[in-house]
């Protein structure tokens, strides 16, 4: 099975495209008038796609915020002009528009299409009403750093295309398109192209690698690729522990399934880096391996505690189902008691690559897990043998002294929430900072004039000096 398009994936594609685009007018002329047309026609239809992309982006609720703000964000203030300026420009689409229209083979054709599938991509992980379908809306699509690196893409691919407004213009009226035509199809783009260069913003662009990596929400799992398989399906567990931190009624025994999962996972990737996960547990050589050591013993004690809790819920046969199928994976690939298989070097990254991804994936499994147990414990639902409950606890409750006397089930005492709290604290998410430009986030408050931007239009594309 194919590797799914991810969002990096087509925002270079349309990247690419935008760029052949504008070689193509420097250099080529337009024999008939009719090419000429067509290729104005691509060129309105990659500002309308970068239009809704940029909303995309944004999200609608939160413009009117961005413009009321007295101290909005300056990417963002810049892309909400932006938006606006194109809209003025290209305005919106009907949907009858789109019934027979022809599908351009062109360079800019192709862009339009790649931005446009990478907004629908976006748009997979919320539902209609903008609610999140996954964990990555707020995780990755709202967080800051990925916002700024969007927007900061997106205005320097728009900035690139409008610098071929004039060479368009003119390749148009040499193929014999009147002036008129011309300046109906492509007007005055010069504060557009402004706009653009402050989305792009200073410097090299911010670049946030979640985002990059962002694929369709429920991407089919790659089948006959155990480096790929193992990613998705850890992706699937990851969406999973997500839901099931918002479900009424969670179950114990999923958590203990996740808990046996971080375990494998922090096993197999020690055995796979050279380590016996057999061995005594002291902290080997190199600082990967001993994280996996530390984490995948913090994964240890966590199970043992939760090994004792019950609860009304069985165990959620989708995470039972991918940490069979884990198993059967890891095993052949990572053995725990046998030197690693020689794979082909490629083979051999990749799947160092797929277990550097489910070790990551697992923190974020554990955040997860350890809001599931704060609100179970809220709610009451987490169960314990009486007879593990300590003298302390039973002190001043007769229902829970009657617990440890006749073996019942008893609520989880404060002791041990307390205790799994900590363990997953050892294996949760820590937060990774955003990768920015050299140059910052140092923004023009307002676009710059018609004039000025033809005394800069030497400099590169989207990159203005404060």
């Amino acid at each position: 099975m194919n590797v799914p398009a991810t969002y990096g994936d087509l925002m270079l594609r349309a990247a690419i495209g935008i760029q052949a685009g504008v070689a193509w007018m420097q250099g080529l002329p337009l024999e008939e008038p009719e090419f000429a047309r067509g290729a104005m026609r691509d060129f309105r239809e990659l500002l309308l796609s970068l239009k809704e992309h940029t909303w995309a982006l944004l999200e609608p609720t939160r413009t009117a915020g961005i413009v009321a703000s007295a101290t909005p964000d300056p990417r963002e203030r810049a892309a909400v002009r932006l938006g606006e300026a194109l809209h003025e420009v290209v305005g919106s689409k009907p949907p009858w528009a789109w019934v027979g229209a022809r599908v351009s083979q062109s360079p800019w054709g192709d862009a339009a299409r790649s931005v446009r599938a990478a907004r629908d991509l976006l748009a997979t992980h919320v539902d209609a009403s903008g609610a999140p379908r996954t964990p990555d809306v707020d995780a990755v699509l709202r967080h800051p750093a990925a916002r700024q690196a969007g927007l900061a893409q997106v205005g320097d691919i728009a900035a690139t295309l409008l610098s071929g407004t004039d060479h368009l213009a003119l390749r148009a009226l040499q193929a014999g398109v009147s002036w008129q035509e011309i300046t109906d199809l492509v007007p005055d783009l010069a504060e557009v192209h402004a706009l653009a260069r402050d989305v792009a913003g200073v410097g090299s662009l911010p670049t946030w690698a979640q985002l990059e990596q962002l694929t369709a929400a429920g991407a089919p799992i790659r089948t006959g690729d155990p480096a790929g398989e193992i990613y998705d399906r850890m992706l699937r567990l990851r969406r999973n522990a997500w839901e099931m931190a918002r479900a009424d009624h969670p179950s114990v025994d999923t958590l203990k399934a996740y808990a046996t999962l971080g375990v494998a996972v922090h096993a197999h990737a020690l055995a796979f880096l050279g380590g016996d996960p057999t061995a005594q547990p002291t902290i080997p050589a190199g600082p990967r391996r001993g994280a996996l050591v530390q984490r995948g013993q913090a994964w240890q004690d966590l199970s043992r505690a939760l090994f004792p809790w019950q609860a009304a819920e069985s165990a959620d046969p989708r995470v039972t189902e991918h940490l069979h199928h884990l198993g059967h994976l890891l095993r052949p690939v990572a053995p725990l008691a046998a030197p690693p298989p020689e794979l082909p070097p490629r083979d051999a990254r990749r799947l160092g690559q797929a277990l550097a991804g489910a070790v990551q994936m697992t923190t974020e499994i554990a955040t997860w897990n350890r809001t599931t147990v704060a609100r179970m414990a809220r709610a009451h639902q987490i169960y314990v043998p009486g007879r593990i409950l300590t003298g302390e606890e039973i002190t001043d409750s007769q229902v829970l002294a009657a617990a440890k006397l006749t073996g019942r089930l008893a609520p989880a005492g404060e002791q041990q929430l307390r205790l799994v709290e900590s363990l997953y604290t050892r294996v949760a998410t820590v937060r990774i900072q955003a990768l920015t430009g050299a140059g910052g986030l140092t923004l023009h408050a307002e676009p710059l004039r018609a004039d000025a931007v033809r005394m800069v239009s030497h400099e590169p594309i989207g990159r203005r000096e404060p």
